[in-house]
């Protein structure tokens, strides 16, 4: 099912920081010691946010502790977690995983697991979502140690986009499907297919690694991980509009996560599209971002002062749902600061709309 912008005329009055998302969140100045505090200074936000939230609702939380406490309780938690998570993170992705299931390079495991649930698989979703976190920690100068895993990765994302598979070839949706075997070889049982936020999100995560790449002499490197990047940003700008299973596989219709992300990636492949000289996918994903942008905001419903989370499902639900939550937290810009359009953390309708979620 295809959809027209129905609010195409707003478009221009939206704002979005396209230089702020093309770069890490993290800045490439930012030591792993200075980590523990942004995130600490990050969780007092939220929790400021939560009392404001809890105080409007009359519901009753205990007293903030000291924030030098809480900042230096985090700061000692995270230094001894890190390792620890780090190593559970890498163990899921193969080769030499310690819990990879015989992954081929790169790919990364959903699960160990084979029964009860099946989901030894690799998902692009969760492995692009996965590798975003690597990348920023790599780029951010955090973990010099990522830098193979990372190539690993995008060389197996490569050779996964040229799968046949059930939603097509390259060349005719095939980047649509949302998982494959672990040997890269297409899956071929009953899904909900297509998943249309898989190749947004593998769009992300490899231009922030490029970025990274043409400030560090590795423009040679780049141009080949581009043209992984411009097949997924060609699918999602032709694609954006058609209707598509949610991230929890369950709902086919249009996702808020998926519109979101899409939104994202065009912006950040419009501006790296420049870069590398393009500048005919560079207007072409500028215009297409303008009229994402513009279909997002029909997820928002006023009369409730919350997202509806998936459109055009006709399945009764109310539309509450965590992924609206989850969308916040994947395109946060810095840049952008409580931007309604965009539903940054901090906006109106972001926290409404975080409420209405918590409180169903």
């Amino acid at each position: 099912m295809e959809i027209a912008c129905i609010r195409a005329g707003a478009v221009g009055g939206f704002r979005q920081s396209s230089a702020a998302l093309s770069r890490p969140t993290v800045s490439p100045n930012t030591s792993l010691t200075s980590l523990p505090t942004m995130v600490s200074k990050a969780l007092i936000r939220l929790f400021a946010a939560i009392t404001l939230l809890s105080t409007a609702s009359g519901l009753k939380i205990p007293a903030p502790a000291d924030k030098r406490q809480l900042s230096s309780t985090i700061s000692s938690w995270s230094t001894t977690e890190y390792p620890i998570a780090k190593a559970s993170l890498l163990a899921n992705i193969g080769p030499n995983g310690a819990k990879d299931g015989g992954a081929a390079s790169g790919v990364v495991i959903a699960s160990p697991s084979t029964s009860n649930p099946d989901y030894l698989y690799t998902w692009t979703r969760d492995s692009s979502l996965v590798n975003k976190w690597i990348i920023d920690t790599f780029t951010s100068g955090a973990d010099s140690t990522l830098r193979t895993g990372i190539q690993n990765w995008i060389a197996s994302e490569g050779r996964l986009q040229q799968v046949s598979n059930p939603s097509g070839t390259v060349s005719t949706g095939g980047l649509g499907e949302p998982k494959f075997n672990i040997d890269e070889t297409a899956f071929t049982g009953a899904w909900g297919r297509p998943q249309r936020d898989g190749p947004a999100l593998r769009a992300i995560s490899m231009i922030d690694y490029v970025n990274w790449l043409l400030k560090n002499s590795g423009s040679t490197e780049a141009a080949t991980i581009w043209t992984y990047i411009k097949l997924d940003l060609d699918y999602v700008a032709s694609n954006w509009g058609s209707t598509t299973f949610d991230l929890w596989e369950e709902v086919q219709g249009n996702s808020f996560f998926t519109t979101a992300v899409q939104h994202r990636a065009l912006r950040q492949g419009a501006v790296l599209a420049t870069t590398m000289g393009d500048s005919t996918r560079a207007s072409t994903y500028s215009t297409q971002a303008g009229s994402v942008l513009c279909y997002l905001q029909n997820y928002w419903s006023s009369s409730n002062n919350y997202i509806i989370s998936n459109l055009n499902a006709n399945n009764g639900r109310s539309g509450l749902d965590a992924n609206s939550i989850l969308t916040s937290i994947h395109t946060f810009d810095p840049n952008a600061g409580c931007e309604s359009a965009t539903f940054q953390p901090c906006s109106d309708k972001a926290l409404a709309n975080h409420k209405a979620v918590v409180d169903s």
